[in-house]
């Protein structure tokens, strides 16, 4: 992390998260690309721990904004504390979205980024959306001609991914909207991997 551009996310970040403990670079298989990923602990509450990419909106993700910059997108994902695992989750999205495998959008689906990891994962998906967690306070960061936005990584299971593909997949997709308000109305526990599925 040495470009003036990660250390103003890095900051943007800090102000948000809370104080930064770990920062660990992840790379490609063909190590071509590196992803730093960032450990906020206890937060946004004790227990939790939420890991945040640095920089990964420095690489093309093919939006542009209405004043004509690009729009580059920072990942973040939350969880119990003892599950680090996450880290390597989000980081297999970043890189994923880095070398243009996929576009990151709110209702986009990352299959399969947190399997592995145990048997009682019952998780294994990552959706994007809005970082609700903290209200409106990641409100975007300009630098650079890039306009920085924040997705929030959820984990979802193969019977919600499958709800979502029924209903209306991807960006204002009726089946990520019908998710996300079940998630709301019930008081779903999204930060355990876990959990049951709520369809």
């Amino acid at each position: 992390m040495t470009s003036p551009f990660e250390k103003a996310v890095f900051v943007y970040e800090e102000e948000r998260l809370g104080r930064f403990s770990q920062v660990v670079t992840y790379k490609s298989s063909d190590e071509s690309l590196t992803i730093p990923v960032a450990l906020a602990s206890s937060s946004p509450e004790a227990g939790l721990s939420t890991y945040a990419t640095i920089g990964l909106s420095q690489f093309d993700n093919g939006l542009t904004s209405e004043s004509g910059n690009r729009i580059g997108i920072e990942l973040l994902v939350t969880g119990r504390e003892e599950n680090t695992f996450l880290a390597s989750g989000l980081a297999n999205a970043a890189l994923n979205i880095a070398s243009g495998g996929y576009q990151a959008k709110p209702g986009i689906v990352f299959p399969g980024i947190f399997d592995g990891y145990g048997p009682d994962i019952t998780t294994p998906h990552g959706l994007l959306w809005y970082p609700f967690a903290w209200d409106t306070q990641f409100d975007g960061l300009s630098r650079d001609g890039v306009d920085v936005e924040w997705l929030l990584v959820i984990p979802v299971s193969d019977d919600e991914v499958s709800f979502i593909a029924t209903n209306g997949p991807g960006f204002k997709g009726a089946g990520v909207e019908k998710l996300i308000d079940t998630f709301e109305s019930d008081v779903v526990d999204i930060y355990d991997t876990g959990r049951s599925s709520v369809v």
